[in-house]
This record gives C-alpha cells, structure tokens and sequence, in this order.
C-alpha cells in the first residue's frame, strides 16, 4: 500500500514476507518513482532468498536506502557480512583461539601472530572485525618490525580466522581483506650443511642417553614435537613402523616406515629420555664441540629430506615421506642437488682431466 506519512511527507513502506514477517518503516523518500524502486528492491531479495537482510531492514539494523545503495552496487554481500560479524575484533579473536587449530603449537602461532598485530598499532583496542577492511595493509608491511616469515604468519592467521568466523572460505568480505593483505617474499628455505660424517661426530659428543633421540629424528624426518609426542603405543615392532600423531596439523598424521637398523634407536628413544630443554641444550653443545654451533634440531629433519634426495629418491618419494603439502617445501633438496651435480659438470667442462697420449707401441 502506497502513503504518506503526512501531507508532502516521506512514503511508508509496509510489507509483509513470508519467514521475515512485517516490515513497517518509513522510506524517507518523497519521490514516488524511488519509493516504487525501494519496493521492487523488498520483492527480489525475497525472491533471492536474502531473508537475512530483509530482517536486518525489519529490526533497522540496516535502512532501505543501505540496502538499495549496496545492491545498485553489488554490494550485497559485503553488507549482509556486517550483519554477522562480531562487532569487536579481540574479544572475537580470544574467543576463537581455543578453537582456531586442532595442534597446540598451530593456536599458539596464531596467538602470537595477533598479539604482534595488535601491538603494532594498526587496529584500536575498540576495533570491529570489520575494520581490518580498512587497515593499509601495504603500509603496514613497510613498518612491520618482524621478518617477512613472521609477516606471512600474521597473514595467515588472519585468513584463518576469516574463514572460521564467515564460515566461507570465498566469502567476499575474506577475499577482499586477503587481496589487499600482501604476502612478504620470504628468503629460499634453508638446507643446513650437515654431512653423514659430521653427523656421526655430534651424535658422539652427546650424552650416551640422547644419542638414540638424534638418530631417530635424522632416520624418519620427524619434527621435534612430533617425536616428542610418541610413546610405546605408537610403535609397531612387528612391521617396524611409528604411528605419528601429527602436532602440526590433521593431515600430518600418518604411519612411516623404519629400518632394520634404525629401528634398534628407535626403540631406544621412545618414549623421549628428556624433555624439549634437554634434548636442545644436548644438541647444541655437541654441535659446538664440533664447530658447527648454527645447526639446529630441525635440520635433522632437513637432513633427512637432502640425504634422501641425494641417494636419488624422487622429489615426490621425498615429499610423501616428510608429509609436504607443497611440494615447494620439498624442492629446496631437489635443487641443491642439482646445483652439486652442475657444478661438477662444469669441472669437467673447464678443467678437463688431462688425456695421456696412446703409445706408438700401442
């Protein structure tokens, strides 16, 4: 029904849809071709289905003339996005965090990602979750203390707590947040100079009662947590296999393989002697003892993809073992070889080896 609320004021707009109920609102328009359009608008997002929006009309969460704005400029979704967002942005994120990750070493990442943004200022401690759409994401990149590791961490922690919170990985309000978050270009991955010799050297300056503890990392790949984690139920004698629980995420779970020969360590150093301190602080002092005091635990597991691939495994025999989910992360070993490989080649090319000539008698 068409009316004024006065003589030579606005219309009144007063509808009623199924699973929305009554709309009753002024129009705040005295154009009777804008109010017709206002209606016309009511009756398609009905149609679409965008109850959600007409109930945000109905409670006046959002005017007609929002939603005809945002719809004139395909907006919608970004508008009704609001309608669902938490209004603040680190209650939200506190609330999220226990539920952000199934590993703990993934919620704690995520915990101190936050915490840096937070501390960097780019966001008021009133903030919304909607005003990360208004963060200069390319001007905080330029004052971001930390390195471009830690930048993509951040980044990172976002997208996932975007998708968690707008249970939609393509949602629009994400998709435009991550498109002008930019990611840092990180250096190319390490590869620890670590040979077998050398190896066998640290291992015989650790205590006799960590020694097995090093030698199961470097045989099966393991992250230090992940090996941390085992216990005698994770071990199949009769197969030689270790169930790993994956304290990374869900899809590093799995069950690997062990030698005839590594599997006597293994035995030995699950469940692990000592804890994280110990193992660490064992390493690091034999690592000094022989002069390579910059090599880490980690690189054991480094270590084992590079020794993997110089043996001539595949790149994807490799990436399956160390349970990559991209195989980038497995290329750096691949290209280490090769570099080896053609710097031999280019010996032979500039330093030929010196050709006797045949005897006469020959």
């Amino acid at each position: 029904m068409t009316h004024q609320v006065s003589k030579g004021g606005s219309f009144r707009i007063d509808r009623r849809f199924k699973g929305v109920g009554r709309i009753a609102i002024a129009s705040r328009t005295t154009n009777r071709q804008r109010f017709r359009a206002y209606n016309s608008m009511l009756e398609e997002l009905f149609e679409d289905g965008r109850l959600d929006i007409l109930r945000a009309i109905r409670d006046r969460q959002i005017t007609v003339q929002q939603a005809y704005a945002a719809k004139r400029t395909h907006r919608l979704p970004y508008l009704a996005s609001e309608l669902v967002l938490p209004e603040g942005l680190w209650p939200a994120v506190e609330q999220w965090l226990p539920k952000s990750a199934r590993a703990p070493s993934s919620r704690n990442r995520y915990r101190v990602s936050f915490r840096a943004l937070k501390k960097s200022g780019a966001l008021s401690a009133q903030a919304s979750v909607s005003d990360l759409r208004n963060v200069d994401w390319s001007g905080l990149r330029e004052t971001w203390r930390a390195g471009p590791a830690d930048w993509n961490r951040m980044r990172s922690a976002v997208s996932r707590f975007l998708t968690m919170t707008l249970e939609d990985k393509f949602h629009p309000v994400r998709r435009e947040i991550m498109a002008r978050l930019p990611k840092a270009a990180e250096p190319a991955g390490r590869v620890p100079e670590l040979s077998t010799a050398l190896f066998w050297r640290i291992v015989s300056e650790a205590p006799i009662h960590v020694r097995s503890c090093y030698v199961t990392l470097a045989t099966t790949g393991l992250r230090v947590g992940e090996y941390l984690a085992l216990d005698e139920s994770n071990l199949r004698p009769i197969t030689k296999e270790i169930e790993v629980p994956g304290t990374k995420t869900v899809a590093s779970s799995d069950v690997i393989r062990v030698g005839e020969e590594a599997w006597k360590h293994v035995v030995a150093a699950v469940p692990a002697p000592v804890r994280y301190k110990w193992l660490y602080t064992h390493w690091k002092r034999a690592c000094r003892a022989c002069d390579a005091p910059e090599l880490t635990l980690h690189d054991l597991r480094h270590f084992y993809g590079q020794s993997l691939v110089d043996a001539a495994r595949s790149e994807a025999s490799v990436q399956q073992s160390l349970r990559h989910a991209d195989p980038t992360m497995t290329r750096r070993y691949t290209k280490r070889k090769d570099q080896g490989e053609n710097a031999l080649a280019m010996d032979e090319i500039l330093f030929p080896p010196v050709r006797r000539k045949p005897s006469k008698e020959a």
